[in-house]
């Protein structure tokens, strides 16, 4: 502040000057390889898409480098404002299939998060035992976004749904989930 300006407003935030709060630069999005069996955390290769998506930060982009069917395993994300993408890495052509069980009838469980998956086709099976068969449950402004995605519903007729919603405290399996 000199003499012939002032300083509008708040000063100070949390104890520290307003203007070095504002400079500081948030991170960059990772870029993270999922390559089925192999897991190198130095250089954000992971073994399987729950894997980096338990590791994924929000913004960052999660590449498959695969030819062929990926089977997917149930996960919960319980991250509000968690925003991550899932698209094939340069070459690839994986295909995603989710396989409902008895008794877990969602892939994603997300609750207040996104998770958009790009060009990758899905495919979602609802067997003879399942009740339904679901890509997403969702809460608390949960999304899933599909964009350029083939998405083939397999198993008996209105038994596949791409999303639901679902209240919060049901969601919870502590085996699949993290924060």
């Amino acid at each position: 502040e000199s003499g012939t300006e002032k300083f509008a407003g708040a000063e100070k935030f949390a104890g520290l000057p307003f203007y070095q709060i504002a400079e500081k630069r948030v991170a960059m999005p990772v870029k993270r390889i999922v390559l089925a069996g192999q897991q190198d955390d130095s250089q954000f290769v992971h073994p399987s898409i729950d894997h980096a998506l338990s590791h994924a930060k929000s913004g960052d982009i999660i590449l498959i480098r695969h030819d062929g069917l990926i089977d997917l395993t149930p996960i919960q994300i319980d991250r509000p404002g968690f925003l991550v993408t899932i698209r094939p890495d340069a070459g690839s052509q994986p295909q995603l299939r989710w396989k409902a069980r008895a008794g877990d009838h969602a892939w994603l469980k997300l609750d207040g998060a996104m998770v958009r998956i790009e060009g990758v086709p899905v495919i979602l099976e609802c067997p003879e035992n399942a009740d339904i068969a679901s890509l997403a449950a969702l809460s608390r402004q949960g999304q899933l976004i599909l964009k350029d995605c083939l998405l083939t519903l397999s198993g008996p007729t209105g038994k596949s749904i791409v999303a639901g919603m679902r209240e919060p405290d049901s969601m919870q399996n502590p085996e699949d989930s993290f924060r």
